[in-house]
């Protein structure tokens, strides 16, 4: 029984060690230095981490750690509003902001807005929606007291900004930008930015408009230019594609 005994013990130290890596605890959520972004992508990034390491297929220190890190940084840039024009104050700058749309045999789902990711400070007093027609063009016009927020639902539109703000970094520039039913966003336009719409697709474009301020019929915070003027320095085309 003893010899046997002592068999066993000499087999168990003839087993190689297992060396597990060890991984530092990632920093308090709300550290200082950490926004909130930071810490929803390191929370994702160490669940992943864990679950390689579980399986242990690769090297974790040296080859897991930088390649999916970086995969997830990645994939949460995708996932966060786009600046646009403007990188002051939040609610000096336009914003772009993604809303994914969920498909099954039943039909869609897309999210307009919610207030756990408001791309804009301000409370939502006021709602409706605008069409334009295709080849047609809503513009030129800007606000003095309130920012527009737009969703687009449906169809293919160009959308021009010209920043009339003279004490923004972004003075008298122009920016193009394309949206799209396939990529459905939000869009926030700074009060003094002029901005107009022009259909370019085939089919009637849908929006739903969420601006900052209600819309006073006796006093409309709406100024307008035509779309052929002196003072944007951008001409509309209806060339065709190629």
């Amino acid at each position: 029984m003893l010899q046997e005994v002592l068999r066993i013990a000499h087999l168990h130290t003839l087993r190689p060690a297992v060396n597990i890596p060890s991984m530092a605890p990632p920093p308090e959520p709300h550290a200082p230095g950490w926004s909130i972004a930071q810490s929803v992508r390191h929370v994702d990034w160490t669940k992943s981490y864990k679950h390689l390491q579980r399986n242990s297929q690769f090297d974790t220190q040296t080859e897991t750690r930088p390649r999916f890190q970086a995969q997830f940084e990645e994939r949460q840039a995708n996932r966060y509003a786009r600046r646009v024009i403007d990188r002051s104050s939040h609610r000096r700058r336009s914003r772009i902001q993604s809303s994914k749309t969920h498909e099954d045999e039943r039909g869609t789902l897309c999210e307009i807005y919610s207030p756990h990711r408001p791309p804009h400070p301000a409370p939502l007093v006021y709602v409706y929606q605008f069409t334009i027609r295709p080849g047609k063009i809503k513009g030129w016009h800007e606000h003095h007291l309130h920012d527009d927020r737009i969703f687009i639902s449906q169809g293919h539109v160009k959308v021009v900004l010209y920043d009339s703000r003279p004490d923004s970094p972004t003075y008298q520039m122009i920016n193009e930008i394309y949206r799209t039913e396939l990529d459905r966003t939000l869009m926030v336009i700074p009060a003094r930015v002029f901005h107009a719409h022009q259909n370019v697709g085939s089919t009637d474009a849908l929006f739903v408009s969420m601006p900052t301020r209600a819309y006073q019929h006796d006093d409309p915070d709406v100024y307008r230019l035509p779309i052929d003027n002196d003072q944007i320095p951008y001409k509309f085309t209806d060339l065709p594609g190629w």
